[in-house]
């Protein structure tokens, strides 16, 4: 169920793709302090820490728009057996990605970016990533024993 939810929800962002890109959006990606996201701004975006919960890191952030900047999730060797991350937009901007979106560590894990405020993709936008990547405007995930990673919470 909850897969098809975040299905449907990606289906309906990517119908409203082209009204995101014409706006213009500040090339920022800011963590929001809930989960220990750690964000190094050098000229491209270095990504680190989070919560590990089992096989999946969690990542949030007040904007998550890098804009023509590369952007890149860091694994650090205690979170070597990570399958899946989830990052979260909390504020109110919707993301525009123009640069190329990495993952690095892990055992080969898949990429989930949530922002219920759109997500939009750039003509130079890339992905250097070991598993699947899914965007979606979603406002929550659910997980079988009741854990909820929602927007604002």
């Amino acid at each position: 169920m909850v897969h098809r939810l975040l299905w449907l929800s990606t289906c309906f962002a990517l119908g409203g793709l082209s009204a995101l890109s014409s706006s213009v959006l500040a090339q920022s990606v800011t963590s929001d302090s809930t989960v220990g996201t750690v964000v190094v701004d050098n000229g491209a975006f270095t990504i680190t820490g989070g919560t590990q919960r089992l096989n999946t890191l969690f990542h949030s952030f007040t904007e998550f728009s890098p804009e023509t900047a590369n952007a890149t999730f860091v694994l650090d060797g205690t979170q070597s057996n990570v399958n899946l991350v989830i990052g979260r937009v909390t504020g109110n901007a919707a993301s525009s990605i123009n640069g190329r979106l990495a993952l690095v560590g892990g055992i080969s894990p898949d990429l989930l970016l949530i922002n219920p405020n759109g997500i939009s993709f750039g003509s130079t936008a890339s992905l250097a990533l070991p598993g699947s990547f899914l965007a979606s405007t979603a406002e929550s995930v659910l997980f079988p024993d009741d854990l909820t990673f929602r927007n604002g919470t």
